[in-house]
């Protein structure tokens, strides 16, 4: 598995976006546009690295997305954690089709009105995907202790003070932001199972997890989750209860070629390069 710094990630998406900037000027384009890729239709701003990724490459983390494309089946169930623009929302969408749902959550303010633009602009996907602007924690009368990283911008300096230290990203306000755990959104919501819950949540893994024991023990469903331990500060919520938690419940970790992730949650930590984030599947 190829771990690239998301410093390094940013690097290569800035210089990308200075010659894509460059050739659009000279055609009179703009940065900020309508466009098609894979047969959804997005509303862009290259600045962004998500919105450059889906001009450049049809989609945004496409190892993930061809990933998931694999085992995602028209009339499933799909619970987004973390949902930001919609960059793996609107693809969900696509592929659970018309008998499918998807319930993108998101926390801050400023993705879910780009994720509602983006879902006004392709209509048979709205109809079949519930956005909720939600921050999940661990009990019902937590709240989150800071505003989360949303936008990754690629036109600004990436050592930049405004810049969040942990992942580059900057800051978004919660605004009017509701707050559930996992377990009381799925019973709010009458969900009777969950096919696929992708959770890509910048080091809130844990509340996540902490507030979906009836979710991880009777749902059981497959998950997608993103592993960086390099926002994992906090003393009282480190890196290792997140495998712990999900080991407690009966899951095992596997990367995208099918190799288990077996060791000490120790081990696991120390296998992933400082400054490096990885998608793995969780699965019973």
């Amino acid at each position: 598995m190829i771990q690239v710094k998301t410093i390094h990630k940013l690097g290569f998406a800035k210089l990308l976006f200075i010659i894509i900037k460059f050739f659009r000027k000279l055609s009179g384009k703009g940065l900020e546009f309508e466009c098609t890729r894979k047969g959804i239709r997005w509303d862009l701003d290259i600045r962004e690295g998500v919105d450059l990724s889906l001009y450049v490459m049809g989609y945004y983390e496409p190892e993930v997305v061809e990933a998931y494309k694999e085992v995602i089946e028209a009339g499933d169930i799909v619970v987004d954690i973390g949902a930001n623009t919609g960059g793996h929302t609107l693809v969900f969408a696509d592929l659970v089709g018309a008998e499918g749902r998807v319930h993108a959550i998101e926390a801050t303010q400023w993705a879910v009105e780009r994720l509602n633009k983006n879902l006004s602009l392709n209509p048979n996907l709205r109809e079949r995907t519930q956005v909720h602007h939600l921050a999940l924690v661990a009990a019902e009368n937590h709240r989150l202790e800071k505003d989360p990283s949303a936008s990754f911008r690629i036109d600004t300096n990436l050592s930049d003070d405004e810049r969040n230290s942990l992942d580059c990203g900057y800051s978004k306000s919660l605004g009017n932001c509701d707050f559930k755990t996992l377990d009381g959104f799925v019973l709010s919501n009458q969900i009777q199972k969950i096919d696929l819950l992708k959770i890509d949540v910048d080091g809130n893994e844990i509340k996540v997890l902490k507030g979906a024991n009836h979710v991880l023990s009777t749902l059981s469903p497959r998950i997608l989750i993103e592993l960086s331990p390099v926002h994992f500060v906090n003393p009282e919520e480190p890196f290792e209860d997140l495998i712990l938690i999900l080991r407690n419940h009966g899951y095992k970790l596997i990367d995208f070629q099918d190799k288990e992730l077996s060791g000490t949650p120790t081990e696991i930590k120390e296998s992933i390069k400082e400054g490096v984030l990885i998608n793995v599947w969780a699965v019973k």
